[in-house]
């Protein structure tokens, strides 16, 4: 009856290979029944920055700790629109709550503000080695906040005289933060960090020895694919349902991510066990089976 009100009453057209399997979805990926929002205008972003100004009076009381999470997204959208396109911090999934103890809370909305700011910080960083504990301060100018699948994140940056690429640190290791005051001079990135990780999933660098992205082919446990497909890993994902395949008496479903595999996704493919098979690249394949001869040792 739904179905039909929406396709009589909107228009709807579905996608024709998703229905062949049960599934529902609009053939035009960017279709909406409900009118498209319309671009905000100066008046709103000041209306925003209003609702900001009020918010952040209030973020450190404990009763009101869920406006956290509403003013680290308002801070992330309101000052962009007025200075540039690209964004400072960047969430994994905006329906999960990201913060996780109330002292993350503090440090999570510290760093946003020097992030906004462009003001050069000195933190102090828990190092772990083994059992072994040590504390470090570091000098860093602070460039963007990404949480990754994990649910982790993590502050990137540029520490003075630093050969790395990125300098990244996990803000759960971050114990304090302080202003420098005695270097004025704000290392700007030298990357845009949204182009950066988008081929990504997560923070390591690619593990591909030509630097470029790979098209994975995998296949899904049909038990399990709408646990995945629920919420893609990566925003190339993309469905073949057209394949039926079938190996050792179970359905799979093929789909494909066109990303550079690296460490945080060997994890990922990893915690699917026996319901995701790797198609390709060859060498990834590899990769992941001798993670998997290495797991079933230390059970021998």
């Amino acid at each position: 009856k739904d179905i039909k009100h929406l396709e009589k009453n909107y228009n709807v057209k579905w996608d024709s290979e998703l229905r062949k399997n049960h599934f529902y979805r609009y053939k035009d990926i960017s279709f909406s029944i409900f009118p498209k929002q319309r671009e905000l205008v100066e008046k709103d972003i000041a209306g925003l920055g209003e609702l900001l100004h009020i918010s952040s009076k209030y973020s450190g009381v404990p009763e009101l700790a869920f406006l956290n999470e509403t003013i680290l997204r308002l801070e992330n959208f309101v000052p962009n629109r007025k200075k540039n396109n690209h964004k400072l911090i960047e969430f994994f999934d905006i329906n999960e709550n990201i913060i996780d103890s109330e002292r993350n809370q503090k440090i999570l909305k510290e760093l946003s503000d020097h992030v906004n700011n462009k003001q050069n910080i000195i933190i102090e960083y828990k190092k772990y080695n083994g059992l072994k504990i040590t504390t470090n301060y570091f000098k860093i100018s602070p460039h963007f906040l990404k949480q990754t699948i994990s649910h982790r994140w993590y502050l990137i940056g540029k520490v003075p005289k630093s050969t790395k690429k990125l300098d990244v640190f996990l803000v759960s290791r971050i114990k304090e933060i302080k202003v420098d005051t005695k270097t004025l001079d704000f290392i700007f990135p030298a990357i845009n960090y949204n182009e950066y990780f988008k081929d990504r999933i997560g923070i390591s660098n690619t593990e591909t020895k030509n630097k470029k992205k790979e098209k994975v082919k995998l296949l899904i446990s049909k038990n399990y694919f709408n646990l995945f497909d629920s919420k893609p890993a990566h925003h190339t994902y993309n469905r073949i349902f057209n394949k039926k395949i079938k190996l050792n008496e179970k359905d799979y479903i093929e789909i494909i991510l066109e990303l550079k595999p690296n460490l945080e996704f060997e994890s990922l493919l990893l915690s699917y066990g026996e319901n995701i098979i790797v198609r390709s690249p060859e060498w990834l394949k590899q990769k992941i089976l001798k993670r998997l001869n290495s797991v079933m040792l230390n059970y021998k």
